[in-house]
């Protein structure tokens, strides 16, 4: 897995050697042979890799290309870099390749959800907005780019609609008075409050009581703990570090 602070964090104007060398256990090699293009699935005798090229990477933005490299990942996960299934091992060989370029814009909303659940809210808005403004014709081989921006959208809208929890782990970074803090601002009753603590005591972890039997929809929770950390700030205690968005399966 990526980390989402060291992805966000690079300084893409720096040499190779400082760059990302690899990702979800795939090569990550510098890659400029593709003018405008921020990233490719490949193989080579090597096996599977993603080239990227920093400097159209950089324009992106770091949540935009986060969001590229989980739809390269989709490309290697698909198969579209096997040549003995048709392609050239870019995903680009028959008249299946607009095709797959869906499934791996579908394959990374999901695993932004998945992986990055407090933070796909950015990785969506970026390359959303992205792929709006480029407006781009897809080049016959991807579909156009304002096509994207829509499935997109549809993707995401989608699962803003399941369950999920909102969960706060123990951590010795936040302490039971930070946490009786903010429990209190959420409006959650002194006895909850107590019988939450003590699970997350005994447990190491406890989900804050939703609207329904089910939690919160996965929409509502990242309002909330938008909210949850705009409070913190609001009555001075420390953010949670652990407030976790859990427990859905984005891909259903």
């Amino acid at each position: 897995m990526v980390d989402y602070a060291t992805w966000t964090g690079l300084n893409w104007s720096s040499g190779a050697v400082d760059l990302p060398q690899q990702a979800f256990g795939y090569r990550l090699l510098v890659k400029t042979d593709v003018p405008g293009t921020p990233m490719y699935a490949h193989r080579d005798d090597q096996g599977d890799f993603i080239g990227y090229n920093p400097g159209v990477c950089s324009a992106m933005g770091a949540d935009a290309s986060l969001f590229v490299l989980l739809h390269e990942l989709g490309h290697i996960k698909h198969g579209h870099t096997d040549p003995s299934r048709g392609t050239d091992g870019y995903g680009y060989g028959n008249a299946g390749r607009v095709g797959r370029e869906t499934h791996a814009d579908e394959y990374a909303c999901a695993q932004a959800i998945a992986l990055y659940p407090n933070d796909a809210g950015n990785i969506y808005t970026a390359a959303h907005s992205y792929f709006t403004r480029t407006n781009g014709d897809g080049g016959g081989h991807h579909p156009p780019d304002i096509q994207r921006a829509a499935s997109m959208e549809q993707q995401w809208r989608l699962r803003s609609t399941f369950d999920t929890q909102i969960r706060f782990h123990n951590d010795d970074a936040f302490p039971k008075t930070g946490a009786r803090s903010v429990l209190a601002w959420l409006g959650v009753s002194l006895v909850e409050q107590q019988d939450m603590l003590a699970t997350i005591e005994a447990k190491g972890s406890a989900a804050l009581r939703g609207p329904t039997k089910k939690g919160w929809t996965y929409a509502k929770a990242l309002t909330l703990v938008r909210d949850i950390k705009v409070g913190c700030r609001f009555i001075g205690t420390p953010v949670p570090p652990r407030l976790i968005i859990e427990g859905f399966n984005p891909y259903n």
